[in-house]
């Protein structure tokens, strides 16, 4: 065993070293609200019955804020806690958004974190435009091949696969046509990242960078016009 690691396993199981600082560890909604509720946090859980009086205490603006007032109009449930937590790293905010008819849940977390990786993924939510055009730009730049050529052509492929998520848990929670939205949106990325695939890697990378760019420059007018048509909503 390795006693000069900050966690090692021995007989016992496996063991904390005290001499050490504590492991990194990463940080997800759930643990964020654990976190929070152990250091005396208040939990809020809002839906329709109680908007009126939560949202107004809602820790959270931007687009975050946005996200979860819609989602509770559409009538799903958020559960939050009431102050950014610092652990491991991490400095900011864990939500869950539930459909309380199907039970299925969308775990976010909203903050910053220490090594650069969660201002990656808030720059990517909070610039859904600026980062698909960074993926586009990264994907034909890799084209120069080599090792460059692969760490860009890495760093391409995640920012549109971050983007792409968050529009999709963006239109999960639309107030109408959820089903329509994943639907027509999920298509036009297959359809348009397996045009990519036919010119390789690079071209697989482009193809999604312009597919995030589209889902993010349509989505809103789509939604609108679903909501426009009589009997929909």
């Amino acid at each position: 065993m390795d006693k000069s690691q900050c966690r090692y396993t021995d007989e016992q199981g496996q063991i904390s070293n005290p001499t050490l600082a504590e492991c990194a560890q990463g940080i997800s909604a759930v643990n964020a609200i654990a976190i929070a509720q152990a250091a005396g946090q208040r939990i809020y859980t809002i839906n329709q019955s109680n908007a009126a009086t939560a949202l107004p205490r809602l820790p959270l603006g931007g687009t975050v804020g946005q996200e979860i007032t819609s989602a509770v109009q559409a009538g799903k449930e958020v559960t939050f806690h009431e102050r950014a937590i610092n652990a491991h790293g991490f400095s900011g905010y864990g939500y869950v958004i539930t459909d309380p008819e199907t039970g299925a849940g969308a775990y976010m977390i909203e903050g910053r974190g220490n090594g650069g990786w969660m201002d990656l993924v808030n720059w990517v939510k909070d610039n859904p435009g600026w980062s698909a055009i960074a993926a586009l730009v990264l994907g034909i730049v890799a084209g120069i091949g080599g090792w460059l050529g692969a760490i860009l052509l890495l760093m391409s492929f995640v920012i549109s696969a971050i983007s792409i998520y968050h529009d999709m848990m963006a239109i999960a929670n639309a107030e109408c046509g959820v089903l329509g939205l994943q639907a027509l949106f999920g298509a036009l990325t297959a359809i348009v990242f397996g045009i990519g695939l036919l010119g390789g890697a690079v071209g697989a990378a482009i193809a999604l960078a312009i597919a995030g760019y589209l889902i993010s420059a349509l989505y809103a007018d789509v939604a609108g016009a679903i909501k426009r048509i009589p009997g929909v909503c």
